[in-house]
């Protein structure tokens, strides 16, 4: 006997039945969860992205704006674009910065990325490493 596609359509759709109708009587001995239980999934997620993404994130931007508040003339900085130099004049958001004898340039303060003994510091340090390795 041969299987037209038709007949195999019927016999497919009969079988999907039979399993969307096990799957409805499994269902109804299934207790469902409550808000609460919902909820809770989402509740840890939003948490667990608070203290590892937002907090940090909150506490390095905190520490960057007390950097910036404490520059000062004669500071030596370097920009986050990489700009050696150091401050000769401080206003509201702009930095006047010396990067050679008669080379000034103006950068926004914002730019400013950290003072240039931290970073030499942190590299001597890591070199000492190094070498006891």
């Amino acid at each position: 006997m041969k299987y037209l596609p038709t007949q195999s359509l019927k016999l497919l759709f009969i079988t999907l039945n039979i399993f969307l109708f096990s799957l409805q009587s499994f269902a109804a001995d299934v207790k469902k969860p409550t808000t609460l239980e919902q909820l809770l999934p989402f509740a840890l997620i939003f948490f667990v992205f608070y203290f590892l993404i937002i907090r940090p994130q909150g506490k390095k931007q905190k520490k960057q704006l007390d950097f910036l508040s404490q520059l000062k003339k004669g500071d030596k900085v370097i920009t986050s674009s990489g700009v050696l130099g150091s401050i000769e004049g401080l206003s509201q958001g702009v930095v006047t910065l010396e990067v050679s004898q008669q080379l000034k340039i103006k950068i926004l303060k914002s730019h400013i990325q950290s003072l240039q003994e931290t970073v030499l510091n942190k590299k001597v340090e890591a070199e000492v490493v190094k070498n006891r390795k």
